[in-house]
């Protein structure tokens, strides 16, 4: 089946999901140690795609940790730009397995240098743990009921008075 033909027969959507899920896979190739199976270069850029990397260092250290750990923080560090050439190979260090937190380090390689770092934290959920994050709205709609950006642009465009350039903008700022 030709990529045309699958754009075709699936909704904008599912293509869209099928290629997020897709980009931050990871293979196995060792006891903590991964290959990224694609790298996506957005145009204009110098390196892959940050979020993917930060997307893909994260998985490999959530496969390290026990399933009722999630994730509890995270910070990372850029240090060179990676190419979509060549897989990323992201190697996960165990730094601290307690009962309720545990602590990874994941350092991303490429061509033998260093590319990204991340040390992250993750905890066993406790029920008198205290929560601060405030509530959903009761009033915003569930992101399968709210507005595309297509839905948005043709409503605020369709508004009486809208000028050819700021329908133009308005397009601008929504893609």
């Amino acid at each position: 089946m030709a990529d045309t033909d699958y754009v075709a027969s699936h909704s904008n959507d599912e293509v869209e999901h099928e290629h997020i899920t897709t980009s931050v896979e990871i293979e196995k190739i060792d006891e903590n140690l991964y290959r990224s199976k694609s790298l996506w270069l957005p145009s204009e850029a110098r390196g892959v795609f940050g979020g993917q990397v930060i997307s893909q260092a994260l998985l490999a250290a959530t496969k390290s940790v026990s399933e009722d750990f999630a994730a509890h923080s995270l910070h990372s560090y850029f240090l060179l730009s990676a190419s979509p050439a060549q897989p990323i190979i992201y190697h996960v260090e165990r730094i601290r397995n307690g009962r309720t937190y545990a602590t990874r380090s994941v350092k991303a390689t490429q061509a033998g240098k260093t590319v990204f770092m991340m040390v992250c934290s993750f905890q066993k959920p406790e029920p008198s743990h205290r929560s601060h994050q405030w509530p959903f709205p009761p009033n915003v709609p569930p992101p399968d009921k709210s507005e595309t950006s297509l839905e948005r642009y043709n409503r605020l465009t369709a508004l009486p008075g809208t000028s050819e350039l700021q329908a133009k903008l308005l397009r601008n700022y929504l893609n």
